[in-house]
């Protein structure tokens, strides 16, 4: 059976089992849409207009990486569950299954989480797809491999609360190259790798974005150190949070509060933002997500 290859950390399978349970029930009438819509965004399912009973899955591929085994249940799920045969891969390190019967959703969420794959916060108010340069690790040019940083980040906030429910979608990108393969100006915040004085760390930018107004993302830091990373990347969202735009929706995103504040305002806030973090988050928390010095 499809995706049938180990058991399902606990938290997964509790969240299919829930969006299974909704489905039956809205099916039977006893199911708020609203409710339904909600949570089925948070779980990277998004509706088509005029079939109801169909939908669009996007499966977000860690950091863009994936296994021999994740393409193969990639294919084996898309042959069996769309309506077309055909997988879409995004510009962001993403996959999108469409035109799958709403029943069997859960069967291809089981499938793809069950090889490393997730739908979480693929779509919605959320924090999306942590993305990476794809010569990370290999280029010759880059400082060092930016990968452990980004699937930490990645492990870090899927499913953090802080970004269940934001003005609007939150986007990130980790660059290596000289060369800008990610597109770290058009994301919310883009990190790319530098050193300084022997000591690794990134250069931080913010507030980019296309759309019908697109923004370059503004330079926050030249140097952020490797263990303020995370700490600082929190602080930025909390701000977002805190004071985004919920009552317009086309100008929820970060690079309006950015232009709003100015880029100087906006950098002190979040410097002081960070020092609130590390005054009232876990030392534990903040040191354990980054990855282990390489060996001399």
């Amino acid at each position: 059976m499809i995706g049938a290859r180990e058991t399902l950390d606990a938290v997964v399978e509790a969240e299919i089992g829930y969006l299974e349970a909704m489905i039956a029930r809205l099916e039977a009438g006893e199911e708020d849409p609203e409710d339904f819509r909600v949570y089925r965004l948070k779980n990277g399912i998004y509706g088509i207009r005029g079939r109801p009973e169909h939908h669009m899955i996007r499966i977000k591929l860690p950091v863009g990486r994936i296994s021999l085994e994740g393409l193969r249940v990639l294919a084996e799920v898309a042959e069996q569950y769309t309506e077309n045969r055909l997988a879409h891969v995004t510009t962001r390190q993403a996959v999108q299954l469409h035109h799958v019967h709403r029943r069997d959703v859960p069967k291809v969420l089981r499938a793809v989480n069950a090889v490393g794959l997730t739908t979480r916060e693929a779509c919605g108010h959320s924090i999306r797809a942590i993305t990476c340069c794809p010569y990370a690790g290999v280029s010759p040019e880059a400082p060092f491999d930016v990968t452990p940083y980004a699937e930490a980040t990645y492990r870090y906030f899927l499913r953090h609360p802080v970004g269940q429910n934001l003005p609007r979608k939150f986007k990130i990108a980790f660059e290596g190259c000289a060369t800008d393969h990610a597109r770290t100006p058009i994301h919310d915040i883009g990190a790319v790798a530098a050193v300084e004085g022997g000591k690794r760390g990134f250069r931080l930018y913010v507030g980019g974005g296309l759309g019908a107004a697109p923004m370059s993302a503004e330079l926050l830091e030249p140097f952020t150190p490797e263990e303020d990373l995370l700490p600082t990347m929190l602080a930025i969202i909390r701000l977002f949070d805190r004071y985004g735009n919920r009552k317009v929706l086309t100008q929820a995103r970060l690079k309006f509060l950015v232009k709003k504040w100015g880029i100087a305002a906006f950098r002190e806030a979040v410097r002081e933002e960070r020092r609130l973090v590390k005054l009232t988050a876990s030392g534990e928390d903040l040191k354990a997500w980054a990855p282990p010095p390489e060996p001399e």
